[in-house]
């Protein structure tokens, strides 16, 4: 851990997450732009904000606000946090040589893939609605 290959995907990770997010939400335009870049990028963070996990059967408007919040912080926390944790998956598989980084690498991408064409129909009803 010590040397500078295990912190290269680790540092790609940091730099590209502040990048990607201010494009999706330059995008995005606060609602009144383009979801597609917010699916690609951030999946897991759409499908909770599209959702909204925790405020579907909350009467109280208080408390919905309060809940909804929390879900949008869960969000961006993610959206920050994503890519720097596949840069530390993938350094510490390759430290473990069992399995592959390859191969992690190769699953992370997959899991991601499925998760944004899953998301895409959700992003194109929404845009036409």
């Amino acid at each position: 851990m010590k040397n500078l290959a295990f912190w290269k995907p680790i540092i790609i990770g940091i730099i590209a997450a502040p990048i990607f997010l201010l494009v999706t939400m330059n995008v995005a335009g606060i609602g009144h732009g383009n979801y597609l870049p917010i699916i690609v990028f951030y999946p897991i963070s759409f499908f909770l904000i599209f959702f909204k996990v925790a405020t579907e059967g909350i009467e109280d408007a208080f408390l919905k606000m309060i809940v909804g919040n929390g879900i949008i912080l869960l969000a961006l926390g993610n959206a920050i946090i994503q890519f720097p944790l596949y840069g530390f998956i993938i350094s510490y598989s390759r430290t473990k040589k069992e399995p592959s980084w390859f191969t992690v690498l190769e699953i992370i991408v997959w899991i991601h893939i499925v998760i944004s064409a899953a998301a895409l129909p959700f992003a194109l009803f929404s845009a036409v609605i």
